[in-house]
């Protein structure tokens, strides 16, 4: 199944660019990160946090999972994963199939219909840090994780404090400050919601590298070339502001990219 049919079923990630510069190759990559991280079967009962316009549930449901829950606060993501679902014949908001849901990944009390301790795997690309804070986004995870499901996640990680530059950048990107934390301080966070954390890749190179090189490329690319490559509906001062962003922090040293994974203690 390819999100080339439909143009609602778009990435939003910052990818990883490993291995080329194709703008979905790379999304459907970090993606499947994810999916290793949490050792995804088609039997599990998948949560997706910040699940943006629904092309990694159409990626799930190629993998096999057929109960799938996408989670998103932006109202227009919604509306196009589900226009694009709907084009690739998954059924939404049904008995079975892909329900969507409208809330953020750090709201509490919990949305409703984001049942507790349901999911066998929770995954949420490239968009914790993006919660109000660690915590609440962890307390997230800890409330709709069964007790032997796995959870992972892609985030920006604190190695020292940024200076005032860096800050404002993070600012401009709408990133918390209290999203941001060290590794330590993840699994002492994680411990206390009942979680055991464990750190599965630094993607540094991968990911903030990657995206900046794209960058830099992609805001001279014309109308017809952003569309054929897949970032049409991505703004081009949205592509600039992110890609100096990322070469800031590879340039710092103050701040890494990391693929997390965590389950209930026992």
């Amino acid at each position: 199944m390819s999100d080339r049919r439909s143009p609602s079923l778009a990435w939003t990630n910052l990818g990883d660019w490993a291995e080329g510069d194709d703008f979905r190759a790379a999304c459907a990559r970090l993606a499947r990160r994810h999916a290793e991280a949490v050792s995804l079967q088609p039997s599990h009962r998948v949560l997706d946090l910040a699940c943006g316009r629904g092309a990694s549930l159409a990626l799930w449901w190629q993998l096999g999972v057929r109960e799938l829950t996408g989670l998103d606060a932006d109202a227009e993501a919604l509306r196009s994963a589900r226009e694009g679902l709907a084009g690739h014949g998954l059924v939404t908001d049904g008995a079975a199939g892909v329900t969507l849901l409208s809330g953020r990944h750090d709201q509490w009390p919990p949305v409703p219909g984001l049942l507790p301790a349901a999911h066998d795997a929770v995954v949420c690309i490239d968009a914790a840090y993006h919660a109000s804070s660690a915590d609440a986004f962890l307390r997230t995870v800890a409330h709709v994780l069964a007790p032997d499901g796995r959870a992972a996640w892609s985030t920006l990680v604190l190695r020292s404090e940024p200076g005032w530059r860096l800050r404002l950048l993070l600012r401009a990107a709408g990133i918390p400050s209290a999203s941001l934390c060290t590794l330590a301080d993840w699994q002492a966070r994680a411990d206390r919601h009942g979680l055991l954390l464990e750190p599965v890749a630094a993607l540094d190179a991968e990911v903030l590298d990657g995206f900046s090189t794209f960058a830099r490329s992609a805001v001279t690319a014309t109308p017809a070339q952003a569309d054929a490559q897949g970032w049409s509906h991505v703004p081009r001062w949205k592509l600039a502001l992110t890609g100096r962003l990322c070469l800031s922090l590879t340039a710092s040293g103050e701040i890494g990219y990391m693929l997390m994974k965590t389950r209930h203690k026992t």
